[in-house]
């Protein structure tokens, strides 16, 4: 069972951010929590099961509800790959690192959108939206991941444990 944790968490994860998140919004700003929880397995799995695992999530989302195919994969396996960069360079137990990652790549996400709508002629005014959608989901995002490595963190010290117990023969 828990190895089936990640999967199960990306699956919700997709589920508050594209069904209940899209209705529960303040002001219409929401987090990003397949991003927060993206990040936070990366930051404990390592650079390759991130980027794997925001690939997979990231064509999940483009395919059911997203315009673009690959868009959010991309995304979200970049993100995934340079989050899992941290693994190992700071304690697991630190619950600082995952959510500034987390906050620093949905400033990065929303601003590779706001490039792509202007890039295919949208009207929008910058300042206005940096102040009032993306900075205070970048600060939703960072909270949320918050949470979610809190919870993620003791299951993924428990798996690696058990690899280890079993490599060593325990």
């Amino acid at each position: 069972m828990k190895r089936f944790a990640v999967p199960i968490l990306l699956i919700l994860a997709l589920y508050f951010d594209s069904i209940l998140f899209h209705r529960l919004n303040i002001a219409g700003v929401r987090p990003d929590v397949v991003l927060a929880v993206v990040i936070s397995f990366s930051v404990l799995a390592g650079s390759f099961k991130g980027g794997i695992a925001g690939l997979i999530v990231g064509l999940f989302s483009d395919i059911f509800f997203g315009e673009f195919v690959g868009f959010n994969a991309l995304i979200y396996m970049l993100s995934g790959m340079a989050a899992g960069l941290f693994e190992g360079k700071f304690y697991s137990d630190n619950i600082v690192v995952a959510p500034l990652i987390a906050a620093c790549a949905s400033f990065l996400k929303d601003n590779i959108y706001a490039l792509t709508l202007a890039m295919m002629g949208g009207n929008f005014h910058y300042a206005s939206m940096l102040l009032t959608y993306i900075l205070p989901c970048a600060l939703l995002t960072g909270l949320v991941c918050m949470i979610i490595h809190i919870i993620l963190r003791p299951i993924m010290n428990r798996q690696v444990r058990q690899r280890v117990d079993y490599r060593i023969g325990g």
